[in-house]
Protein backbone atom coordinates (compact mmCIF):
# COMPACT_ATOMS: atom_id res chain seq x y z
CA UNK A 1 0.00 0.00 0.00
CA UNK A 2 2.49 2.58 0.83
CA UNK A 3 4.78 1.88 -2.43
CA UNK A 4 1.55 2.36 -4.60
CA UNK A 5 0.79 5.88 -2.17
CA UNK A 6 4.85 7.08 -3.08
CA UNK A 7 4.23 6.24 -6.50
CA UNK A 8 0.87 8.00 -7.54
CA UNK A 9 2.81 11.09 -5.85
CA UNK A 10 5.79 11.02 -8.05
CA UNK A 11 3.51 10.45 -10.66
CA UNK A 12 1.33 13.39 -9.57
CA UNK A 13 4.53 15.64 -9.19
CA UNK A 14 6.22 14.64 -13.19
CA UNK A 15 3.09 15.53 -14.41
CA UNK A 16 4.14 18.11 -17.81
CA UNK A 17 -0.04 19.26 -17.70
CA UNK A 18 -0.07 20.27 -13.88
CA UNK A 19 3.01 22.35 -13.96
CA UNK A 20 1.95 24.40 -16.64
CA UNK A 21 -1.46 24.72 -14.77
CA UNK A 22 0.52 25.35 -11.51
CA UNK A 23 1.45 29.11 -12.57
CA UNK A 24 4.85 28.02 -13.94
CA UNK A 25 6.70 31.02 -15.81
CA UNK A 26 6.33 31.58 -19.71
CA UNK A 27 9.55 33.00 -20.38
CA UNK A 28 9.08 32.66 -24.35
CA UNK A 29 6.04 34.82 -23.72
CA UNK A 30 7.13 37.14 -21.80
CA UNK A 31 10.01 38.08 -23.72
CA UNK A 32 7.79 38.57 -26.78
CA UNK A 33 6.03 40.99 -25.17
CA UNK A 34 9.42 42.82 -23.83
CA UNK A 35 10.11 42.82 -27.36
CA UNK A 36 6.61 44.32 -28.70
CA UNK A 37 6.89 46.81 -26.27
CA UNK A 38 9.98 48.12 -27.16
CA UNK A 39 9.21 48.05 -30.46
CA UNK A 40 5.74 50.23 -30.01
CA UNK A 41 6.49 52.30 -27.05
CA UNK A 42 9.02 54.48 -26.19
CA UNK A 43 10.19 58.11 -24.21
CA UNK A 44 13.21 58.78 -25.83
CA UNK A 45 15.02 57.60 -28.99
CA UNK A 46 17.02 55.53 -26.45
CA UNK A 47 13.85 53.01 -26.13
CA UNK A 48 14.12 51.75 -29.70
CA UNK A 49 15.33 49.67 -31.53
CA UNK A 50 18.63 50.66 -34.18
CA UNK A 51 17.16 52.62 -37.22
CA UNK A 52 14.44 53.65 -35.10
CA UNK A 53 13.50 57.00 -33.47
CA UNK A 54 10.40 57.83 -30.93
CA UNK A 55 7.92 60.12 -32.39
CA UNK A 56 4.30 60.90 -30.31
CA UNK A 57 5.66 57.62 -27.88
CA UNK A 58 5.86 55.31 -30.64
CA UNK A 59 9.00 53.73 -31.97
CA UNK A 60 8.97 54.62 -35.78
CA UNK A 61 11.52 53.89 -38.57
CA UNK A 62 13.43 56.53 -39.85
CA UNK A 63 13.34 57.26 -43.31
CA UNK A 64 16.17 57.54 -45.27
CA UNK A 65 17.60 61.46 -46.19
CA UNK A 66 16.22 62.76 -49.82
CA UNK A 67 19.60 64.02 -50.48
CA UNK A 68 23.42 64.59 -48.70
CA UNK A 69 24.70 67.24 -50.80
CA UNK A 70 23.65 69.55 -53.24
CA UNK A 71 24.57 67.71 -56.13
CA UNK A 72 21.08 65.17 -55.58
CA UNK A 73 19.15 68.42 -55.81
CA UNK A 74 17.66 69.96 -58.92
CA UNK A 75 16.66 73.27 -60.32
CA UNK A 76 19.42 74.87 -58.28
CA UNK A 77 17.96 73.58 -55.11
CA UNK A 78 20.53 72.93 -51.91
CA UNK A 79 20.57 70.17 -49.86
CA UNK A 80 19.08 71.66 -46.21
CA UNK A 81 19.67 70.56 -42.37
CA UNK A 82 17.51 67.49 -41.75
CA UNK A 83 18.45 66.16 -45.96
CA UNK A 84 15.84 67.55 -47.75
CA UNK A 85 16.31 69.78 -50.75
CA UNK A 86 14.89 73.18 -50.93
CA UNK A 87 15.06 76.73 -52.00
CA UNK A 88 18.57 78.48 -50.94
CA UNK A 89 18.73 81.69 -48.94
CA UNK A 90 22.18 82.89 -48.79
CA UNK A 91 25.18 82.50 -51.34
CA UNK A 92 26.88 80.24 -49.03
CA UNK A 93 25.19 77.53 -49.71
CA UNK A 94 25.84 77.11 -53.03
CA UNK A 95 28.89 75.97 -54.64
CA UNK A 96 31.89 77.75 -55.28
CA UNK A 97 31.21 80.23 -57.90
CA UNK A 98 27.36 80.59 -57.63
CA UNK A 99 24.71 82.75 -55.91
CA UNK A 100 21.49 82.21 -54.78
CA UNK A 101 18.99 84.62 -56.35
CA UNK A 102 15.17 83.91 -55.90
CA UNK A 103 15.95 80.68 -54.38
CA UNK A 104 17.74 78.87 -56.37
CA UNK A 105 21.68 78.30 -56.75
CA UNK A 106 23.22 79.66 -60.48
CA UNK A 107 26.36 81.25 -62.65
CA UNK A 108 27.63 84.40 -60.66
CA UNK A 109 27.83 85.74 -64.61
CA UNK A 110 24.15 85.56 -64.34
CA UNK A 111 24.68 84.52 -68.04
CA UNK A 112 23.56 87.37 -70.13
CA UNK A 113 23.16 90.59 -67.45
CA UNK A 114 25.63 90.15 -64.90
CA UNK A 115 24.79 90.64 -60.94
CA UNK A 116 24.22 86.76 -60.66
CA UNK A 117 21.30 84.66 -60.88
CA UNK A 118 19.80 81.24 -62.36
CA UNK A 119 21.71 79.24 -65.03
CA UNK A 120 20.71 80.47 -68.65
CA UNK A 121 18.10 77.74 -69.96
CA UNK A 122 16.56 79.33 -73.21
CA UNK A 123 12.84 78.34 -74.50
CA UNK A 124 12.66 76.27 -77.85
CA UNK A 125 13.45 78.19 -80.90
CA UNK A 126 10.02 78.68 -81.99
CA UNK A 127 9.81 81.05 -79.12
CA UNK A 128 12.29 82.94 -79.78
CA UNK A 129 10.26 85.79 -81.46
CA UNK A 130 6.70 84.77 -82.18
CA UNK A 131 5.66 87.85 -84.12
CA UNK A 132 7.94 91.35 -84.94
CA UNK A 133 9.02 93.84 -81.88
CA UNK A 134 9.00 91.09 -79.13
CA UNK A 135 11.50 89.00 -77.62
CA UNK A 136 11.62 86.14 -75.71
CA UNK A 137 13.51 86.57 -72.23
CA UNK A 138 14.65 84.97 -69.07
CA UNK A 139 14.75 86.99 -65.89
CA UNK A 140 14.67 87.64 -62.50
CA UNK A 141 12.17 89.95 -61.45
CA UNK A 142 11.43 91.69 -58.02
CA UNK A 143 8.10 92.20 -57.42
CA UNK A 144 6.59 95.72 -56.63
CA UNK A 145 2.93 95.35 -56.62
CA UNK A 146 0.46 92.57 -56.59
CA UNK A 147 -2.59 93.25 -58.26
CA UNK A 148 -4.10 89.47 -58.42
CA UNK A 149 -6.17 87.55 -61.06
CA UNK A 150 -7.86 89.02 -63.27
CA UNK A 151 -10.81 87.33 -65.58
CA UNK A 152 -11.30 88.14 -69.26
CA UNK A 153 -12.56 86.93 -72.63
CA UNK A 154 -8.79 85.76 -73.00
CA UNK A 155 -9.07 83.49 -69.62
CA UNK A 156 -7.60 84.27 -66.65
CA UNK A 157 -3.94 86.46 -66.07
CA UNK A 158 -2.24 86.61 -62.69
CA UNK A 159 -1.18 90.64 -62.80
CA UNK A 160 2.49 91.28 -61.28
CA UNK A 161 4.08 94.47 -61.47
CA UNK A 162 7.80 94.17 -61.61
CA UNK A 163 11.79 95.27 -61.83
CA UNK A 164 13.77 93.28 -64.15
CA UNK A 165 17.20 92.80 -61.46
CA UNK A 166 18.81 90.33 -63.95
CA UNK A 167 18.48 89.77 -67.24
CA UNK A 168 19.81 86.02 -67.39
CA UNK A 169 19.15 85.49 -71.35
CA UNK A 170 17.63 87.60 -73.93
CA UNK A 171 16.56 86.90 -77.48
CA UNK A 172 17.28 90.23 -79.08
CA UNK A 173 18.54 92.91 -76.77
CA UNK A 174 17.39 96.30 -78.55
CA UNK A 175 13.99 95.28 -78.03
CA UNK A 176 14.40 95.73 -74.83
CA UNK A 177 13.36 99.71 -73.61
CA UNK A 178 12.96 99.46 -69.55
CA UNK A 179 13.32 97.01 -66.68
CA UNK A 180 9.96 97.74 -65.21
CA UNK A 181 7.44 94.86 -66.63
CA UNK A 182 3.90 94.40 -65.98
CA UNK A 183 3.80 90.89 -65.84
CA UNK A 184 0.32 89.00 -67.42
CA UNK A 185 0.91 85.42 -66.61
CA UNK A 186 -2.24 83.10 -67.78
CA UNK A 187 -3.14 80.63 -65.74
CA UNK A 188 -5.09 77.19 -66.40
CA UNK A 189 -8.78 78.43 -66.70
CA UNK A 190 -12.15 76.62 -68.58
CA UNK A 191 -11.31 79.21 -71.46
CA UNK A 192 -7.98 78.64 -71.96
CA UNK A 193 -6.67 75.50 -70.12
CA UNK A 194 -2.73 76.03 -71.84
CA UNK A 195 -1.45 78.39 -68.70
CA UNK A 196 0.05 77.92 -65.62
CA UNK A 197 -1.37 75.36 -63.29
CA UNK A 198 -2.35 77.68 -60.25
CA UNK A 199 -1.24 81.09 -59.61
CA UNK A 200 1.73 81.97 -57.94
CA UNK A 201 2.06 82.82 -54.15
CA UNK A 202 3.57 86.33 -55.05
CA UNK A 203 4.21 89.50 -53.22
CA UNK A 204 5.82 92.87 -52.82
CA UNK A 205 9.38 92.58 -51.97
CA UNK A 206 9.40 88.90 -53.80
CA UNK A 207 12.26 87.81 -56.32
CA UNK A 208 11.69 85.37 -58.93
CA UNK A 209 12.76 83.67 -61.99
CA UNK A 210 10.40 83.83 -65.27
CA UNK A 211 10.66 83.03 -68.85
CA UNK A 212 8.48 84.51 -71.54
CA UNK A 213 7.77 87.15 -73.99
CA UNK A 214 8.77 90.77 -73.73
CA UNK A 215 6.77 93.30 -75.39
CA UNK A 216 8.28 96.41 -75.16
CA UNK A 217 6.74 99.73 -73.18
CA UNK A 218 7.02 101.86 -76.34
CA UNK A 219 4.31 99.69 -78.20
CA UNK A 220 2.69 98.00 -74.92
CA UNK A 221 0.22 100.95 -74.05
CA UNK A 222 0.91 99.75 -70.25
CA UNK A 223 1.49 103.36 -68.51
CA UNK A 224 5.53 102.88 -69.25
CA UNK A 225 5.74 99.46 -68.34
CA UNK A 226 6.74 96.70 -70.63
CA UNK A 227 4.66 93.80 -70.78
CA UNK A 228 6.48 90.18 -69.70
CA UNK A 229 3.56 87.40 -71.05
CA UNK A 230 3.65 83.75 -72.27
CA UNK A 231 5.12 82.48 -68.85
CA UNK A 232 3.69 79.03 -69.28
CA UNK A 233 4.80 75.84 -71.64
CA UNK A 234 6.20 75.53 -74.23
CA UNK A 235 7.97 79.33 -74.06
CA UNK A 236 7.89 80.40 -70.55
CA UNK A 237 7.57 79.04 -66.60
CA UNK A 238 8.21 80.83 -63.15
CA UNK A 239 10.87 79.57 -60.43
CA UNK A 240 9.31 80.87 -56.83
CA UNK A 241 11.50 79.88 -54.35
CA UNK A 242 13.03 76.69 -55.70
CA UNK A 243 9.56 75.56 -57.29
CA UNK A 244 8.86 75.63 -61.09
CA UNK A 245 5.90 76.27 -62.80
CA UNK A 246 4.60 75.72 -66.05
Amino acid sequence: MRASRLFLLAALFSSPLLVACGGGENTASDDSSITDAKKHKCRSDSDCHTGQICKSGVCTTTAPPQCTSNAQCSNGQVCLAGGTCGACTSDSQCGAGLVCTAGQCGSSSGGGGGGGGPAVNPPPTSCDQRSAGVTAIQAVVTVTKYQGLQHGRNGTHEIVYGTISNTVWVYDQQIVDTKNVELAMNVKSSIDPTGLPQEIPLAPGQTFEVEGEYKPASSSNAGGFAILHYTHSPCGYVVLNGTKYQ
